[in-house]
């Protein structure tokens, strides 16, 4: 079965080794310096090369164990763990959709965070934003760049999020509506600023 796990971690550049990190740093049973221990940064450009030569390895397998007629079950298993883990990154991005049931008004916030490496640490970057209040969160894993939409007077803390993110290694920041965002006056009050939480 190790195998079947190994020939998924490398497909998914890693992605369930990350999750597990980040859920070692959150129970704080170890000190992490930086959230993103950079498994994407290397096996993400091989990541086609990789599965490409996970699905070989896979057929050939099946193709096996049908000519001599083995046993199926663990296969089976196999195939599914290694499937699972592979396209971890995809079901990561899937499962970080808006919240579902608020129909008022919302204000867009601009973003940049830096310091992600993989979905991984996209799903936590987004899971933070929305535990300070984050309606909906859009970034973008290569550059950074990003949005939150909030609830005007909702309680949005910014700047509880850059403190709980930088301690993951990550860096937020608002950006200035000024500058081209969307964000309205209101996004101009929720930039991080040392003299205290910025809320909305």
């Amino acid at each position: 079965m190790m195998h079947y796990c190994g020939a998924g971690l490398l497909g998914s550049s890693c992605c369930a080794l990350q999750l597990g990190i980040n859920l070692l740093a959150a129970l704080n049973l170890f000190d992490l310096q930086a959230q993103c221990a950079g498994f994407n940064k290397v096996l993400g450009p091989l990541r086609v090369e990789l599965r490409i030569a996970t699905a070989l390895w896979l057929a050939y397998s099946w193709i096996l164990a049908l000519l001599q007629k083995r046993p199926k079950r663990r296969l089976v298993v196999g195939t599914a763990v290694c499937a699972f883990l592979t396209f971890l990154p995809e079901i990561l991005l899937s499962s970080g959709g808006p919240r579902v049931g608020w129909v008022g008004e919302t204000h867009t916030i601009q973003l940049q965070v830096d310091g992600m490496g993989c979905e991984a640490c996209l799903r936590h970057v987004r899971g933070v934003l929305s535990e300070e209040g984050a309606i909906e969160t859009t970034i973008d894993l290569d550059t950074g760049a990003g949005k939150v939409e909030v609830v005007p007077g909702g309680g949005f803390n910014l700047t509880a999020a850059a403190e709980k993110l930088e301690k993951a290694g990550f860096w937020l920041r608002a950006v200035d509506a000024a500058a081209g965002g969307s964000g309205g006056p209101e996004a101009d009050g929720a930039s991080i600023s040392p003299g205290g939480p910025s809320e909305l």
